[in-house]
């Protein structure tokens, strides 16, 4: 959050800069065949620090992503090692029972936890829209077949 604020008030100084090089004459949108961020970037006047902002803030992003991937596939890992190994062996499973323990309890909160997917909206959203559901063709019956 504080990352994109920061990179925002880079855009809006740049902005600035380019408007104000433009005012004093020193850049001219037509070098640039009309663009005017293009021809101050090109001038004299510009300066990349809003482009090395957004670059900064992808390569986090990427970053991060990354390390989350790669601890999640640790803990795949692990969990697998600690199945096979624990289903064989009583006393392996008596020495990573806690491990175990609270493994099970955040399995347990997460499918706890209300998803996106209970409300009814959502199921309508995602629905299959392909399939139909036939009605019986009884339920469609005149009132007056009962008497």
């Amino acid at each position: 959050m504080a990352m994109n604020k920061r990179l925002g008030y880079l855009y809006v100084g740049e902005r600035a800069e380019e408007r104000a090089a433009r005012f004093c004459g020193l850049v001219h949108p037509s070098a640039a065949h009309g663009n005017k961020m293009v021809a101050f970037q090109t001038s004299s006047c510009g300066n990349d620090k809003a482009a090395l902002g957004s670059r900064q803030i992808v390569t986090n992003l990427v970053r991060k992503m990354r390390e989350e991937r790669l601890k999640e596939q640790e803990l795949v890992i692990r969990r697998n090692w600690l199945k096979s190994q624990c289903a064989h062996s009583r006393p392996l499973q008596v020495y990573h029972a806690s491990e175990l323990c609270s493994r099970s309890a955040s399995l347990i909160g997460a499918l706890a936890k209300p998803s996106t997917n209970a409300c009814a909206s959502a199921l309508l959203k995602n629905r299959d829209k392909t399939k139909k559901f036939k009605y019986p063709a009884s339920i469609y019956r005149a009132p007056a077949d009962i008497m």
